[in-house]
């Protein structure tokens, strides 16, 4: 481990699946803090998309709802809803009384109240329903049992600036 401290600390960017074989963060506070400044300067949906990448599920966005839309797009909205605190019908349906919890919602957390379904809408119901933290994932990784988790970080090291990478490697060194 010596050894690659010393390569870690000659390199201005630090591979993210290095990152995650080395990191300690019960030791180390500052690379947690590193790591959760890197999840801020991520969009939504490219931590959307890792996410899935990582837990090897199927990659796809989140659509944007609105009134009259169906299907299990608006089922999984309406679950989420209820779980924040609304008293819907899980029906599949985005009608009227949908739409009001939306903007309700939307309103209570400071988005635009247009009763529309988009990343914004979903990033917060996501964060408060389902919360997934960057470092826990780190935490967890275990190539072996899952080996999607190496084109994952491939995947979002290719999708960071080199900007950010830099920084989150300064951070990370705690320089």
């Amino acid at each position: 481990m010596d050894t690659f401290q010393v390569n870690l600390q000659s390199t201005s960017i630090i591979d993210l699946k290095s990152v995650c074989r080395y990191f300690e963060p019960y030791q180390y506070r500052h690379q947690t803090e590193a790591i959760n400044w890197l999840q801020t300067q991520l969009s939504y949906p490219i931590f959307r998309e890792f996410t899935q990448r990582w837990e090897n599920e199927v990659v796809s966005p989140d659509p944007v709802l609105r009134l009259n839309n169906y299907g299990a797009a608006v089922f999984e909205l309406q679950q989420m809803l209820n779980k924040t605190g609304a008293n819907l019908v899980t029906d599949g349906q985005f009608g009227a009384k949908t739409q009001a919890a939306v903007m309700q919602f939307q309103r209570k957390h400071r988005l635009t109240a247009d009763g529309i379904v988009g990343n914004l809408t979903w990033a917060k119901l996501r964060e408060i329903v389902d919360p997934r933290y960057l470092w826990q994932m780190f935490d967890a990784y275990n190539p072996i049992d899952n080996p999607q988790q190496i084109p994952a970080l491939d995947w979002l090291q290719n999708r960071i600036s080199t900007t950010t990478l830099t920084e989150f490697s300064r951070r990370w060194r705690k320089a």
